[in-house]
């Protein structure tokens, strides 16, 4: 079991492990930047975790190749939209 998930006293059946930013645009925040600090991470329902997983979809069809800012931007639209839903 995911140490994330067990830490929040859930299962990987009805939550998942959330990355703020992506893994995908991970190489977009500096070399030494490292995607799984628990900074980045939050659990979440399975179905919030869909419909975060298509903000990001609809996202990367409009910014193929986004700045950092455009990055961030998402990431806080995302937490203020989604973010009390998020276990930390």
């Amino acid at each position: 079991m995911n140490p994330v998930l067990t830490k929040a006293g859930v299962t990987g059946k009805t939550h998942d492990v959330h990355h703020l930013i992506p893994l995908e645009w991970a190489h977009r925040m500096g070399k030494d930047w490292n995607p799984n600090l628990r900074t980045n991470l939050a659990v979440v329902d399975r179905h919030i975790h869909h419909k975060i997983t298509a903000e990001w979809n609809r996202f990367r069809a409009q910014h193929p190749s986004p700045t950092v800012k455009q990055i961030m931007d998402k990431v806080n639209e995302i937490n203020r939209q989604y973010g009390a839903q998020f276990m930390r």
